[in-house]
């Protein structure tokens, strides 16, 4: 079967082409759509957001603005702190945007990725705290897309999933040398869609259609050594104390001898700050909106409480909330 991806490139391809020979674009890009079968494409929509989005660029801050990795709506977007209001640096419907973070990550070395599911041209990101600046890092291939893992011997590593749009996918841990992504394991049958540095090693969350199941690999970082260590149904992975935590099939969040941290609930989306010992739970509050729990992992216990959430930054001890309408924040302490 031909990937959704091809067949959307080929609609690309084909759209430009037309836009220089023909005065007709879109009855011509309507046609091509219905033969090739993405009737839902949108001609107007496409230009509009081509035209809005192509790579990141780079940008410096306001004095009152703030980068915030908005959870619920996975992008990036700015606070602005006199209005107490968050707003997409790119408007993800218009671009089919979606951004990554790294989990737990200090504002002070911040990396992210951005980039659109129609037509990628995925950025690698950093935010440059000393200049208030947001610097785009590297412009992936188009045709490619990447996830940032986290930070290992001054290395920045990466899931880089490679596509040559002739139906052929690869799927690496990658680390960037300079302005180019250096591959050291392959995945080729499965979809790696999360992972996780913890000591010398990365975790890895590959999803085998074939099975309908998680398998967590540990991948050796000096050697390339890959061994299957568990199973699971959910993807979620995380460092804690430097082990390996994992939403099991219960949906509790449990290390890998099965020791319980937290029970999760549905429609749950959590993070965990292994360095500061706290869990960041955001759900659908009562109101509809989005809510937060800060939850001390050791004991369960909820320290703080908040509303209509957008992001959060760990930031010189201390944990931002960023929610609509206010700002709070929370004294943390490494090593808990």
């Amino acid at each position: 079967m031909r990937s959704l991806k091809r067949i959307k490139y080929v609609v690309i391809l084909a759209i430009a082409t037309l836009s220089l020979t023909s005065c007709d674009n879109k009855k011509s890009v309507d046609k091509i759509a219905k033969k090739t079968g993405v009737d839902s494409f949108n001609y107007d929509n496409y230009m509009e957001s081509i035209e809005e989005y192509k790579y990141f660029k780079e940008r410096v801050l306001k004095a009152n603005e703030v980068l915030v990795f908005n959870i619920s709506k996975n992008n990036l977007g700015l606070y602005n702190t006199g209005t107490k209001t968050w707003k997409e640096i790119y408007d993800s419907a218009k671009n089919n945007l979606f951004a990554y973070n790294v989990k737990g990550q200090e504002q002070s070395n911040v990396f992210y990725t951005i980039g659109s599911t129609s037509y990628n041209d995925f950025s690698v990101v950093k935010y440059n705290k000393e200049n208030s600046m947001i610097e785009s890092v590297m412009d992936v291939n188009e045709s490619d897309s990447v996830i940032p893992i986290g930070m290992y011997d001054e290395k920045m590593y990466f899931i880089h999933n490679k596509n040559d749009l002739e139906d052929n996918e690869t799927r690496s841990i990658a680390y960037l040398d300079d302005d180019k992504l250096v591959n050291i394991i392959d995945f080729k049958n499965e979809l790696v869609t999360n992972a996780v540095i913890i000591k010398d090693d990365i975790y890895c969350a590959a999803y085998s259609e074939e099975n309908e199941i998680n398998n967590i690999y540990c991948c050796s970082i000096k050697n390339h050594d890959i061994k299957n260590v568990l199973q699971s149904p959910y993807d979620n992975i995380f460092r804690y104390k430097d082990e390996l935590v994992y939403v099991n099939k219960n949906m509790e969040l449990v290390n890998i001898e099965n020791k319980k941290y937290y029970k999760l609930e549905d429609n749950d989306t959590i993070d965990v700050l292994s360095d500061y010992g706290l869990l960041i739970r955001s759900y659908i509050g009562d109101d509809k909106n989005i809510a937060c729990d800060v939850v001390d992992i050791n004991d369960g216990s909820v320290i703080e409480t908040a509303s209509k959430f957008d992001g959060y930054n760990l930031n010189d001890g201390i944990l931002e909330l960023y929610c609509e309408g206010n700002i709070k924040n929370i004294d943390v302490e490494r090593g808990k």
